[in-house]
């Protein structure tokens, strides 16, 4: 199963996410800061789509938008908080076991400080504890623009979500910590830093004048549970730069601004058959 994500930044970029859905053959959608009528979204994306996407019927979240071309009933609402700006689903695929999927808008650096955005991401953390154990399993991937990157507190700290860099760490599934286990996620986003990375140097591109600057950022992250580490290839995971024949970077090679989004999209794969 393929998903793809994007902060489209409030912008009309339907032909561009109708290009993306076919060029990478996505099954799921995710969309945040999506403000397209969804007439038009649809109408784009069904143009030439081989079988007709639909939106969850559900009630989604303002921030989140999610279009599938699963059959009707296979996406289970499990949890919205639309305050926090996170949607947690089961979804059941044609062949393989069901997972769990939670998708996430945080609150931007703008708005909140470094603690705020921890406690952020403890109450997501806590959102797909309480999915896993009403669902039984913890086959669960966390997807989202988090606005924060793969080093900082609330990606990495045991009460929140606890992403990790390596495989080998997260195959051991907990980490005690004063009496308690702490189930890990594999960050494969810490790979996608700098040149030397399948793709640009980061998803999020901002020049400050403070005497710190990173310039490039991994806000757009998938955060994956060991359980579903034998479905997901690293390499498939890929941060993507053209829709179409579309550009969705300046020839500085950042994100165009203002013919697309200031947020490049990701896509990754799940083999949920091996499951």
């Amino acid at each position: 199963m393929i998903f793809l994500f994007w902060n489209l930044r409030g912008k009309r970029l339907e032909e561009q996410v109708a290009a993306l859905a076919e060029d990478h053959d996505a099954d799921v959608l995710l969309l945040v800061e999506n403000e397209i009528p969804v007439v038009d979204l649809l109408g784009a994306i069904n143009r030439n789509a081989t079988s007709p996407y639909m939106l969850d019927n559900q009630e989604l979240n303002e921030k989140v938008s999610l279009l599938s071309r699963l059959p009707e009933g296979r996406i289970i609402p499990l949890a919205d908080d639309p305050i926090l700006g996170v949607s947690v689903r089961a979804i059941v695929p044609v062949v393989g076991n069901e997972i769990i999927l939670a998708v996430a808008h945080l609150p931007s650096k703008l708005y909140a400080k470094e603690m705020d955005q921890m406690v952020c991401c403890q109450q997501t953390a806590l959102l797909v504890d309480e999915a896993e154990k009403s669902r039984g399993h913890y086959r669960s991937v966390v997807v989202g623009d988090l606005n924060l990157n793969p080093f900082e507190s609330g990606a990495v700290a045991a009460s929140a979500l606890h992403g990790v860099m390596s495989r080998r760490i997260a195959e051991g599934q907990t980490r005690s910590l004063k009496g308690k286990a702490h189930r890990f996620f594999y960050n494969p986003m810490w790979a996608r830093f700098g040149d030397h990375t399948l793709g640009p140097p980061g998803t999020y591109y901002y020049r400050s004048a403070e005497e710190v600057c990173y310039f490039w950022h991994t806000f757009d992250q998938v955060l994956v549970r060991p359980d579903l580490l034998k479905c997901f290839h690293d390499e498939e995971l890929k941060v993507l730069t053209k829709a179409g024949a579309m550009d969705l970077q300046t020839e500085a090679t950042i994100p165009d601004v203002s013919g697309a989004s200031d947020h490049f999209p990701l896509v990754f794969q799940l083999h949920l058959e091996l499951l």
